[in-house]
């Protein structure tokens, strides 16, 4: 039995260090998870461990994942995952574009199915240091595929 969606949604209590716990659970994983379609994590505070999450979306240990959001978060016809990134986000987000091995998530509407595209949406998180932006800059320049 292999798990194909997965809803996490409505846990606004849980940390995001604890996200980015379980991002970083799968990408130290053997197999990760092979045939997740759905990571459903609207109303949760993941985005805030957004380097994890984009670390976890480039690792390929989420090969069929195609949809992270639900319908909670559709705004202008598209459904928005926000990303939030730190300093260390920040490297983390560029490797894995370096990487090229992004889930394909689905970000054309799809004839017969009733959700609208989806889009990634990264920040800088509000703080005090600079953060210096260059390594996604030259990761994208670099990479083969460009961003997801």
């Amino acid at each position: 039995v292999a798990l194909t969606i997965l809803n996490l949604s409505h846990n606004e209590n849980v940390a995001s260090c604890v996200w980015g716990e379980l991002m970083n659970g799968i990408i130290e994983s053997d197999r990760g998870f092979p045939k997740l379609r759905e990571l459903i994590l609207s109303r949760t505070d993941a985005e805030k461990a957004g380097g994890q999450l984009a670390a976890a979306f480039g690792s390929g240990k989420l090969p069929v994942l195609d949809w992270l959001v639900d319908d909670l978060d559709v705004r202008d016809g598209y459904a928005w995952l926000k990303l939030e990134l730190d300093k260390v986000g920040v490297g983390m987000f560029a490797e894995a574009v370096r990487g090229g091995n992004f889930s394909p998530l689905r970000g054309e509407r799809v004839p017969g199915i009733d959700r609208p595209p989806q889009r990634l949406f990264a920040s800088l998180t509000r703080c005090c240091e600079k953060i210096d932006v260059s390594s996604i800059l030259t990761a994208i320049a670099e990479s083969e595929t460009g961003l997801p």
